[in-house]
């Protein structure tokens, strides 16, 4: 049987799967929820798990010819990669489970040097410079980064809407209405979904700032603040301000609309998406072990 990679992009509000033969080229394609290691970790190893089946018996092949390259958000932590990787098989014919950011940094790139930032419900920074050299910044999650991200801009969306909420001031923004009628209007309700939010659901406010943008003070104060999150994101990276930049993930196309003009026009479109860094990643792999099959 001819080498098939197996690419997924596990993310912390979808999770894409591909499954392609390497000689014909053909894939099948599998989509489903969210598979961050780090919010649930358990949910997302049976996810990204029960998606490798499915895929493998689409195909029709065996793990022993398939390389999985699993490209998860949540997998900087090494015991969330050591977890799932004891939960998936061990017969594949190689395996590698990253970053979503790596993945990501590859698909947009194609291995050319290149600064990527990815902004959904999560944001992280990388770059791969001419000597092949990878570096991260950000991607420390909810509670102590993912700056810019839709779930900061929810985040932060919420907390000014609270302030004039007990204020009794729903007059002040016409956005304020609009987040109490999704989060409750009464105090005991609104505690309750605080309890219980996760950084998807505080990443579902996103939309409403974008919408607001334009009649709204805390809305346009909230993605001001988000854009220049993105821009030091990228100034981070101070020694490489000739490297191109793409902006991709799920607020991508809205973000960029507030960046400066100078980061502007460093700007390119990615060449492909994280499913495509996973697939070019396991093809690597496929090459280094042709390269020591045959030294």
């Amino acid at each position: 049987m001819c080498p098939h990679i197996i690419a997924i992009d596990a993310g912390g509000s979808k999770t894409k799967a591909v499954i392609k033969n390497t000689e014909t080229l053909q894939t099948f394609e599998l989509n489903a929820g969210g598979a961050s290691l780090s919010h649930d970790l358990s949910r997302a190893c049976l996810t990204i798990n029960k998606l490798v089946e499915q895929l493998v018996a689409k195909a029709d092949v065996v793990l022993s010819d398939c390389v999985l390259v699993c490209g998860a958000a949540g997998a900087g932590c090494e015991n969330n990669v050591e977890t799932l990787s004891s939960y998936l098989s061990s017969e594949f014919l190689g395996k590698l489970i990253t970053t979503d950011a790596q993945t990501s940094l590859y698909g947009a790139g194609k291995g050319a040097p290149i600064i990527v930032v990815a902004v959904g419900t999560g944001s992280v920074a990388m770059k791969l410079d001419e000597n092949g050299k990878e570096t991260m910044i950000g991607g420390w999650g909810f509670i102590a980064g993912d700056l810019g991200s839709g779930a900061e801009i929810g985040r932060q969306i919420v907390t000014r809407v609270l302030v004039e909420f007990d204020k009794d001031n729903s007059e002040f923004d016409p956005i304020i209405n609009e987040v109490i009628n999704l989060i409750g209007d009464q105090r005991q309700s609104i505690l309750d979904w605080l309890k219980a939010a996760s950084a998807s659901d505080y990443a579902k406010l996103a939309p409403v700032a974008f919408a607001g943008y334009m009649r709204s003070k805390i809305a346009k104060e909230t993605i001001h603040a988000a854009a220049k999150d993105i821009e030091e994101l990228v100034d981070s990276f101070s020694n490489d301000q000739h490297l191109p930049v793409a902006i991709i993930g799920g607020l991508s196309n809205q973000i960029k609309l507030h960046l400066s003009e100078k980061l502007q026009q460093r700007l390119i479109e990615p060449k492909g998406h994280a499913v495509d860094g996973a697939l070019y990643l396991g093809e690597q792999i496929l090459k280094q072990k042709y390269i020591e099959q045959n030294c």
